[in-house]
């Protein structure tokens, strides 16, 4: 049988349980924090205790200093001193003395530092270890106070023989602690004449002891120390002590001492405070300490008392745990066996609002929740039925779609497979993405060869090399660049490339289409062509030539007086020449073509170049005013090829451009650096061409004239493996772009 329990039962628990973590971890961190709260307690009553007993040993000094202070303004003394009367000031000393409990020694001294009589002294001349406070004192001519090490000789016979019993050992003591004061004297003229000393023996003292241990108990130890023994304590007459050499070494350079240590056989909470003589030398310490077996049994005491307020803290956990079980499972109770109804379906269910706060919100806003269930309920079965509707006619959408897209694609993939022309297409990278049937006939690949890879495996030509070079200036500029063509000599066959850029939503460059066509054949048909243009141009030009001859003869033997005939005559000596001239290009055309003409290859400067062909069409610009700014680059090394058919060129480009720029126009020539090529611009302003692109041909309609010297520019830029391309400029107008190799070859930067 599962065993379950109720709501009350868990929160009793839990409680119950919270409280009694909280009651535990409480009582084991105050346990744990109570041996360092407890010893910094104990710490700190030890220094209180210690500065008690600081005061109280120093307490006898000033009593001394007063006493003093009135001694040495006596006349008496002074008299005495000066008249350095031992027996009187014997017995003022001894008179002195009594009136003073406290004080072992009393002397007086000449000025010099040495002993003229005194009570309780062994009667020697010499002060053994006083020299230093008194000298300080004569000097600073103010009583000075000071424990000082003085050897025990400095005392009577029956002063020497206490001390030795109160030391508790048999071996004699050479060297004591004295707390000592001097107060100097001054005669009537003001002049130091000696001084008067005063002093306690330290090592005997048990006023201090037993003064401090009724005060503050007998817990409270007390020890003064000289060195590294015990020469006084409240311990009495046990054992002796000798006191750490870590303690005592750092007495010695002028630190107190807070901590444990060991005095005799037992352990100690202990704080020490150095006594130093009169130059500041650390001579002895004044210490208090709490044994361990003390703290212990306080330390006890405090445990016993968390332990009994834990207990009591236990007990009050159950009642305040049982109570606020009680109190918080009713509602709960009652709202538990609602949700039970509602699970089984019925929304009308309510609770009875019997509570405040927060429990009083709950069971408002579970029948608020009810209410709601209900009218969504209703909402939900209604937009079901909707949804079911618009899920159907979804479905269907997407198939008729799914349909449409695959006829879609299959229309494509028919249309490229029939394609005559080969398409290929690269993403950004350069990497071939699609290689039609066409395409891998003419480059002899298959698609798994050459997909995904770059377009620069398609084929090893130097002429394929020179269009990826013009693919990668597309892809810098291709928001601007039109479809061009490039005819490229790849594979063995001659091919034509039309590239296209692909463009995304955003305007950015994404790839480019490559359409390719084999004009092999075509360019043997236009060879053959070329072969008859030859043939025909000399066919023409011999009876030319004779027909001009004779009409320059005719012209010359003055036979024709009329001036009509000698209009006609003259029309028809210009048609004669313009037809020997035009049957001289069509014959020049057929010998590029056919590879019979020689091009003579040197270096010329790009200057001299423009300047000559500037001379040929020198008339036509005068004529129609045309204005011609030429920016050229100094700096770009000369072109390569044949002078005189470079001139030709350009001539007959300028003259297009001086032809259909308007009156007083200007044409503008510019030069520029790509690597080893040098791109020169004839810039006109004239209506522009219908489609930009790569020049193959010029409307008639655009230029006048035959058109034969277009032609005839095409190939000698083919002949010096050049390009050639025209584009509309953005303010109207032409621009022709002509490439051609440079006559050094530079690294190329871009």
């Amino acid at each position: 049988m599962k065993f379950r329990t109720g709501i009350r039962f868990r929160l009793f628990v839990s409680f119950l349980s919270i409280l009694l973590i909280l009651f535990s971890l409480l009582w084991l961190r105050t346990a744990r924090n109570l041996e360092s709260s407890l010893e910094e307690i104990i710490e700190s009553e030890l220094d209180s205790d210690l500065r008690y007993a600081w005061h109280e040993y120093f307490s006898v000094a000033e009593q001394f200093r007063s006493s003093l202070q009135e001694s040495a303004t006596s006349p008496q003394v002074k008299e005495f001193i000066q008249g350095r009367d031992a027996k009187g000031l014997t017995d003022l000393a001894n008179r002195y003395r009594k009136s003073q409990e406290n004080a072992d020694l009393l002397l007086f001294v000449d000025r010099s530092g040495r002993i003229l009589a005194g009570a309780g002294s062994g009667g020697s001349g010499e002060l053994s270890g006083l020299t230093a406070i008194v000298s300080r004192a004569l000097g600073e001519r103010q009583p000075v106070s000071a424990t000082e090490t003085v050897s025990s000789a400095l005392l009577c016979d029956e002063e020497r023989q206490r001390l030795g019993g109160s030391s508790g050992v048999n071996s004699p003591v050479k060297q004591i602690l004295l707390l000592t004061v001097v107060t100097p004297v001054s005669g009537d003229d003001g002049r130091i004449i000696g001084a008067l000393v005063a002093g306690e023996v330290v090592n005997r003292n048990s006023r201090l002891p037993l003064l401090v241990r009724k005060i503050f108990g007998s817990d409270v130890e007390i020890s003064i120390t000289q060195g590294r023994d015990r020469i006084a304590g409240s311990q009495g007459e046990r054992a002796p002590v000798v006191i750490s050499p870590k303690i005592v070494k750092k007495l010695e350079e002028g630190l107190s001492y807070r901590g444990r240590a060991s005095l005799g056989k037992e352990m100690f909470l202990t704080a020490f405070q150095p006594l130093t003589n009169s130059t500041g030398r650390t001579v002895g310490s004044l210490a208090v300490a709490l044994s361990l077996e003390s703290y212990g049994n306080i330390r006890s005491n405090h445990l016993r008392s968390m332990g009994s307020a834990a207990i009591i803290g236990v007990i009050l956990s159950l009642v305040v745990s049982w109570i606020a079980a009680r109190q918080l499972t009713q509602p709960l109770r009652a709202l538990a066996r609602s949700t039970v109804r509602i699970r089984e379906g019925d929304l009308s269910r309510q609770v009875e609002i019997r509570s405040g706060g927060e429990l009083g919100e709950l069971e408002e806003s579970f029948n608020a929740m009810t209410d709601a269930l209900r009218q969504r309920d209703v909402t939900i079965r209604g937009q079901n039925e909707e949804l079911r509707g618009l899920n159907r006619e979804l479905e269907e959408r997407v198939a008729d779609r799914t349909s449409d897209l695959l006829r879609e694609k299959s229309r494509l993939e028919a249309i490229l497979t029939s394609m005559a022309e080969g398409l290929i297409v690269v993403d950004r990278e350069n990497q071939v993405v699609l290689l039609n049937p066409s395409a891998q006939k003419q480059f002899e690949t298959i698609p798994s060869r050459i997909i995904g890879k770059p377009l620069e495996m398609l084929c090893e030509s130097e002429s394929f090399f020179l269009l990826l070079n013009y693919l990668q200036s597309v892809q810098v500029k291709a928001s601007r660049i039109y479809v061009v063509e490039e005819r490229v000599q790849a594979c063995g066959k001659e091919l034509i490339f039309r590239v296209s850029p692909l463009i995304d939503s955003s305007g950015s460059y994404s790839g480019m289409v490559l359409a390719v066509r084999d004009v092999t054949a075509e360019t043997g048909m236009e060879k053959m062509k070329g072969e008859f243009y030859t043939a025909v141009s000399h066919e023409f030009k011999t009876p030319l030539t004779s027909v001009k001859g004779g009409l320059e003869l005719l012209r010359g033997s003055n036979r024709l007086t009329d001036v009509r005939e000698q209009s006609l005559l003259n029309i028809c000596l210009r048609n004669t020449e313009r037809l020997i001239e035009l049957t001289g290009e069509i014959l020049e055309i057929a010998r590029i073509g056919a590879g019979k003409l020689l091009f003579v290859m040197a270096p010329i400067r790009v200057a001299e170049l423009m300047e000559l062909a500037l001379a040929e069409v020198s008339e036509a610009i005068r004529s129609r005013g045309i204005r011609i700014e030429v920016n050229l680059d100094p700096s770009l090394p000369s072109l390569f090829g044949d002078g005189n058919r470079l001139v030709k060129l350009f001539s007959n480009l300028l003259a297009n451009a001086v032809g259909v720029s308007p009156a007083n126009g200007s044409v503008t020539i510019t030069s520029e650096g790509l690597g080893n090529y040098l791109q020169i611009s004839i810039i006109d302003q004239g209506t522009g061409v219908n489609r930009p692109g790569r020049m193959s041909s010029w409307d008639s309609e655009e230029v006048a004239g035959t058109g034969l010297g277009l032609a005839l520019c095409l190939e000698i830029i083919k002949e010096h493996h050049g390009r050639i391309k025209y584009l509309v400029g953005q303010d109207g107008g032409t621009i022709v772009k002509v490439t051609l190799p440079l006559g050094e070859e530079r690294e190329h930067v871009g």
